[in-house]
């Protein structure tokens, strides 16, 4: 029996690499061997069985110079669906997407007059009504995700305490999973923000990188061939920082943390503007070039100690950021101990329910 249930555990895996290799880059049968290590046997096998479950499909033949061409394979959107849920300082977001990151349906509703156990029993409802009106067959929603200001213990499933969310300190989200009837999956609303780049972002294929979710505070995940976590999983606290050891006394006990700068509220903070959006339609030039400084600082510390390639910057920062990005490159350039060049975007995750779906979507094509 022992045998039976590790060749079982093995076909599984297998399984999974081969639907976590096709979805990051369709390939054929042959090319799937070459890359898994697979034999063409096994992958013939597997492949006839994901085809019957309707995990991939075949799609158009791929250019080739001589001989037949091969047929490519596609991982099948909406063969499987994930829940997406971010509960931030003042309302609730969450929805439902395939495994091609499509939200197929969105809802949101304000949480600062609600207890925790009223927004989570909320949470349940809404779920449950969405999924009626998407006639989805509960069965092929591969679990839900959920987001929150950081810290959270993402391996219990609990929020910890994040500064200015005094209610959520210590609420354990299990029960969602309980009442929802499908595996539940935690993270730090920037980690998975950093999870989802890999995805759906524009850091597909991407290796070493640093994605920043910049609004009423900064957080960051550094994605290092894997996403790095620390010890505990409390790691990536970017917005923590010092950019200035006599600077700001910030809620965390230290003083000069980058999100005492570079915050919205605290970079708009003396300025005539309300947001960031009416800042850079008024041409705020003087403040695109503060915000570059002090985020660069704290980007410069990172990127010397993980080596990374690429940064991202997501949040409110995203209108209008091209000046942005490229004063933040110029000044990374200048100040990187390798000199090397490392290129700056603008986030496309657009949404806090695909960057907690995506929590779904990276467990599911994990392969351990």
């Amino acid at each position: 029996m022992k045998h039976a249930t590790n060749a079982l555990l093995m076909k599984e895996q297998n399984k999974k690499l081969i639907l976590r290799t096709i979805y990051e880059n369709p390939c054929s049968r042959a090319a799937l061997a070459k890359a898994t290590g697979l034999t063409k046997a096994a992958i013939t096998v597997l492949i006839d069985e994901l085809l019957a479950e309707g995990l991939v499909y075949e799609c158009g033949a791929q250019q080739s110079a001589i001989g037949r061409r091969p047929i490519l394979l596609r991982i099948a959107g909406d063969s499987l669906y994930a829940v997406g849920v971010n509960i931030s300082r003042r309302h609730c977001e969450l929805g439902i997407l395939n495994l091609s990151g499509k939200v197929l349906i969105k809802k949101r509703f304000a949480t600062h007059t609600m207890t925790p156990r009223e927004v989570l029993s909320q949470i349940v409802e809404t779920v449950k009504a969405d999924i009626k009106e998407l006639g989805i067959d509960p069965a092929l929603i591969r679990g839900v995700g959920v987001t929150a200001p950081g810290p959270v213990d993402y391996r219990n499933k609990k929020i910890l305490t994040p500064p200015r969310f005094t209610a959520w300190h210590n609420v354990d989200l299990t029960v969602l999973s309980e009442q929802l009837h499908m595996p539940c999956y935690v993270e730090n609303v920037a980690t998975a923000y950093a999870i989802g780049e890999c995805h759906f972002g524009c850091c597909v294929g991407k290796t070493h990188y640093i994605s920043l979710l910049v609004n009423d505070g900064v957080g960051g995940g550094i994605f290092n061939e894997t996403m790095y976590r620390g010890k505990k999983g409390l790691g990536n606290e970017i917005g923590h920082i010092s950019i200035d050891y006599q600077g700001k006394k910030c809620n965390c006990g230290n003083r000069g943390c980058l999100e005492c700068y570079a915050s919205i509220p605290n970079i708009l903070e003396g300025t005539a503007f309300s947001s960031w959006q009416e800042a850079m339609d008024a041409d705020a030039e003087a403040l695109v070039e503060k915000e570059a400084e002090y985020l660069s600082v704290a980007l410069v510390s990172a990127i010397n100690l993980f080596d990374l390639q690429t940064v991202v910057i997501g949040g409110d920062l995203v209108y209008k950021g091209e000046a942005l990005a490229t004063a933040i490159s110029k000044k990374l350039k200048d100040k990187v101990i390798t000199k090397q060049s490392v290129e700056v975007l603008l986030s496309r995750m657009d949404s806090a329910v695909l960057a907690a779906g995506s929590l779904v979507v990276e467990h599911f094509f994990e392969v351990t």
